[in-house]
């Protein structure tokens, strides 16, 4: 079993983790016995067709540096449905080019019960000739890691084919009048909600942009020039809120 912890995402990597081409699998949690599944590390590794890329935050942490992935991953939650309506839940988010296509929060589901007593069968035998009662717990805990991570392995592979399938549109340029989709994906760029107010966008893009500016990075061409599309989504996030909520105002005086 794979005994090497994925990376530890820093919060001020989050937007470019979670904005690659290829799915990527965010574990949040909450707590030290929250632990990764690394049964579920061993299954996605054999996605060939849709494969993902796996890091670990602290819940915590996001909180204390007041980061807006908080905010970003409470609106792609609310997309979701069936998810309790909780800012931001512990779990497993599965997201793709910005969007966040799958939540799980990693424990066992009914439909798992009876899988999991068949799996934990051999410790319970075990435990009979030994007459110890921990082979039973270890072949319960076991069996519960391994049936779980099946079941969250396929419903993440076929989140990453749907979404493959049919592909959310890409961020749109800050000219024209912008659909509900263009200011959803504008607000999710910010890490902002739709009821921030109008100082709360400004200081949300102008600490990304001071996050990302391409100047920190001159010595780099490569990083330069991805920091300098960065920034020019930033802008476009930021001018497509500006429009839209002019827009409003114009219908609410009218």
């Amino acid at each position: 079993m794979t005994t090497t912890d994925p990376h530890r995402l820093d919060p001020a990597e989050f937007f470019d983790f979670v904005g690659r081409s290829r799915g990527s699998l965010i574990f949040l949690s909450v707590h030290p016995a929250h632990a990764l599944n690394r049964a579920l590390m061993e299954h996605l590794e054999t996605l060939d067709e849709h494969p993902v890329d796996i890091a670990m935050m602290d819940l915590s942490e996001l909180v204390v540096t007041r980061s807006p992935a908080l905010a970003f991953l409470h609106a792609g939650l609310r997309r979701i449905p069936n998810v309790p309506p909780i800012d931001v839940l512990p779990g497993y988010y599965l997201l793709c080019e910005g969007h966040v296509l799958a939540w799980r929060s990693g424990l066992p589901a009914r439909e798992d019960v009876a899988e999991i007593l068949r799996g934990s069968l051999p410790g319970a035998f075990m435990s009979v000739v030994t007459r110890r009662l921990s082979y039973v717990r270890r072949s319960v805990l076991a069996s519960a890691e391994e049936v779980t991570a099946r079941r969250l392995a396929n419903a993440f592979g076929d989140a990453l084919g749907r979404f493959r399938k049919n592909p959310q549109p890409p961020p749109p340029p800050h000219t024209g009048t912008a659909s509900d989709h263009d200011v959803l994906w504008a607000y999710q760029t910010l890490g902002i909600d739709a009821d921030a107010t109008d100082e709360e966008v400004t200081r949300a893009w102008r600490d990304l942009r001071r996050e990302h500016h391409p100047d920190r990075a001159a010595d780099d061409p490569a990083e330069f020039e991805r920091r300098n599309r960065v920034s020019a989504k930033l802008n476009d996030a930021r001018e497509i809120i500006r429009g839209h909520r002019v827009r409003q105002q114009h219908r609410a005086a009218s």
